[in-house]
């Protein structure tokens, strides 16, 4: 899987050359050396190493913001503040998250995928494509849509029992409903939805 070749949209052989990793791994570094260069022209060279070692932590093992903070000897407060002043901070550890969330799915994916690990598999599909895999979201979304067509249907039988006694008289001519004589009130509508 390491070499495996991608096969991009754009019509380039020597991108189609490069392995699979390479390409995701060029892709990631040039988005955290611009978010890098960002914060080197804006923040202190304290704060910048204080910020790479927060990113360090949270994309090696996965450390909390609070546990990051506390390793870099920074307060979570003092974070907040510099996040606030450039938000490009929270970009850069968001990217340093979903970079260590990738290697570990890497790992697992390629458990299930090279030891045709069915079990392992399957928890993947159902973590991942929940709507589609997962039992019991399936079983949950499915009640929401039958109980949103329950909904619906008891909202119209309840305006039409409630218009019954105001509905409008048939022309016999053309077999359509006679022009309302009263102003249709859209507050009765409300009320019956309540």
């Amino acid at each position: 899987m390491e070499n495996e070749p991608v096969t991009p949209k754009i019509a380039s052989k020597e991108l189609a050359t490069i392995p699979r990793n390479v390409v995701e791994e060029e892709i990631a570094n040039e988005n955290l050396s611009h978010l890098v260069e960002v914060l080197e022209e804006n923040l202190d060279p304290v704060q910048i190493k204080a910020i790479k070692a927060i990113g360090y932590s949270i994309g090696r093992v996965g450390a909390s913001i609070k546990d990051a903070c506390f390793l870099a000897r920074v307060t979570k407060e003092d974070l907040d503040k510099w996040i606030n002043e450039l938000p490009d901070i929270k970009t850069y550890l968001d990217l340093k998250r979903v970079e260590y969330k990738y290697k570990l799915l890497e790992i697992v994916s390629g458990q299930a995928l090279e030891n045709k690990d069915v079990k392992l598999a399957t928890q993947l599909l159902e973590l991942q494509f929940a709507e589609e895999y997962n039992p019991s979201v399936k079983r949950e979304l499915a009640k929401a849509s039958r109980n949103a067509e329950e909904d619906v249907m008891d909202i119209a039988i309840a305006i039409v029992r409630r218009g019954a006694a105001h509905s409008m008289p048939i022309n016999p001519q053309n077999g359509l409903p006679d022009a309302p004589t009263e102003e249709i009130k859209y507050q009765d509508v409300a009320e019956v939805i309540k």
